[in-house]
This record gives structure tokens, C-alpha cells and sequence, in this order.
């Protein structure tokens, strides 16, 4: 059985999901994937229209940039909720448990 921070760390720098996978909490490990890789997708995609259309061209690049930022804070978002729905998943296992909780 892996550890609490084995999960922790598969879902910061593996994938979002991996963690919950771990869990046993497909339901979960799911949404965060496929909502991550949506986003993330997405991202790529304002990112190389952006740099398709000149954004290299300093009068632009302000008004380009802005346009990255929101995709750019979704991706971010579901990034640590994931990490702490993870955390949190172990903190409570561990609190029902009687265990130490998970640092």
C-alpha cells in the first residue's frame, strides 16, 4: 500500500488524478484528469494562436497575455484542488482511523 505522501507526490508531479487513483476513488481521480487535460488543452491552444498571430509584437503583448491568464488560473486551480482533495482524502482516512494524520 503507498504511503499518504506517495500520493501526495504523484498527484503534484505525475498528473493531476494519480492520487485520488491511489485512493481507490476513481470517481474523482476522473474528474480531475479530465478536467485538467481540458483546460491544459486549451492553454496550448490560446498559447500557440497567440504566438501564431504575433505576440512577439510589443504594441500586442500586453492585450495577449491577458488573454492567457484566465486558462492559465483554471489549470493552476484544479492543480492544487487536486493536491488537496488528495491531502485532505488522507487527512480524514487518518482521523477516522485513529492513525497519525499525513504531513
Amino acid at each position: 500500500m503507498s504511503t499518504p505522501r506517495t500520493r501526495l507526490l504523484m498527484s503534484a508531479l505525475i498528473y493531476p488524478g494519480v492520487g485520488q487513483f491511489m485512493q481507490k476513488r476513481i470517481f474523482w481521480g476522473m474528474v480531475y484528469s479530465i478536467s485538467f487535460t481540458i483546460f491544459f488543452v486549451g492553454l496550448c491552444i490560446i498559447t500557440v494562436r497567440a504566438v501564431w498571430n504575433g505576440i512577439l509584437d510589443p504594441s500586442t503583448l500586453r492585450d495577449s497575455l491577458i488573454s492567457l491568464k484566465t486558462p492559465f488560473a483554471l489549470v493552476v486551480a484544479i492543480w492544487l484542488a487536486n493536491i488537496y482533495d488528495t491531502w485532505w482524502a488522507d487527512f480524514s482516512r487518518s482521523k477516522r482511523s485513529g492513525e497519525a494524520a499525513p504531513r
